[in-house]
């Protein structure tokens, strides 16, 4: 039996409000719900990219990349937008269906 998966990251400035979010359901289909001008050019990129990051494997740093087809692209997503912008809050919300 197949569990249908839906995941939001939600990105909020103090200032502007909600700036970006972005919707993903299995099997692996992520999409734009809202990105301001400002953010489409990075929406756009880690959507075509992925998440790209250097994580500590068996004692050696390694690179990763995390696809928008994968389960976790938006909880890792979030976890380094966090870490390089300390100032936006990040809200991800998941609901098994």
């Amino acid at each position: 039996m197949n569990i249908l998966r839906v995941q939001k990251l939600t990105i909020v400035s103090e200032t502007a409000g909600a700036i970006v979010v972005l919707g993903w359901r299995s099997p692996g289909v992520a999409s734009v719900i809202l990105a301001t001008e400002n953010m489409r050019p990075a929406v756009d990129r880690w959507l075509q990219h992925g998440v790209q990051e250097l994580v500590e494997e068996d004692g050696s740093v390694v690179p990763r990349v995390t696809t928008q087809e994968s389960p976790e692209f938006l909880p890792r997503l979030k976890a380094y937008l966090e870490r390089q912008f300390p100032l936006l809050r990040f809200e991800l919300t998941e609901v098994d269906g």
